[in-house]
């Protein structure tokens, strides 16, 4: 993976993208990451890609985080999971995890996602629902959820109302009582 050189074309980017994405559960926050080697592969970008530093920042990066991926746990089925979300702009990102006998949270594993052109025009409060959703539908609802959003309610109702038309959309039961 060290010795992986720099891609050249959009064929050698989605190569490049594919073999990297296998590995995805293993790095966090994958698609944040990625982000800046995706754009690259759209129809408006030349097939000779024109590399500038934000491409050459995250192919590093990724390279890094592949070799010195972290350890990921064998799940303790007799222990609770926890369930970190965050979301950016751009992409959400999940950890999956178990506290140890030493209170040491250890992860199980990783998820992330490239949010839609839609859904980076949602407000922060819908983002950070919708990454606990994604969370839950790949892992399972028997989690305690930490979320790393604000953790004020909206001051707006109208906003939740808003928020609960967009996640029903995802088909996610919500028995929120707002």
């Amino acid at each position: 993976m060290k010795n992986i050189s720099v891609p050249t074309t959009k064929k050698e980017i989605r190569s490049f993208l594919g073999l990297t994405s296998y590995y995805r559960e293993y790095v966090p926050n994958f698609a944040s990451l990625v982000l800046p080697l995706t754009e690259l592969t759209k129809n408006r970008v030349p097939n000779i890609i024109p590399w500038n530093e934000a491409a050459e920042q995250a192919f590093t990066k990724l390279k890094v985080q592949l070799v010195k991926a972290p350890s990921l746990y064998t799940p303790n089925l007799s222990k609770p999971y926890q369930l970190d979300t965050d979301a950016s702009a751009t992409a959400i990102g999940v950890c999956l995890s178990q506290n140890d006998e030493k209170d040491k949270q250890n992860p199980i594993a990783f998820f992330s996602k490239k949010l839609t052109e839609t859904q980076t025009r949602w407000a922060t409060i819908e983002r950070e629902a919708y990454a606990v959703i994604e969370a839950l539908k790949r892992f399972g609802s028997e989690i305690e959820v930490i979320s790393e959003g604000e953790k004020k309610a909206p001051n707006d109702v109208s906003q939740v109302r808003v928020s609960r038309k967009r996640l029903n959309r995802n088909n996610f039961t919500n028995n929120a009582p707002f």
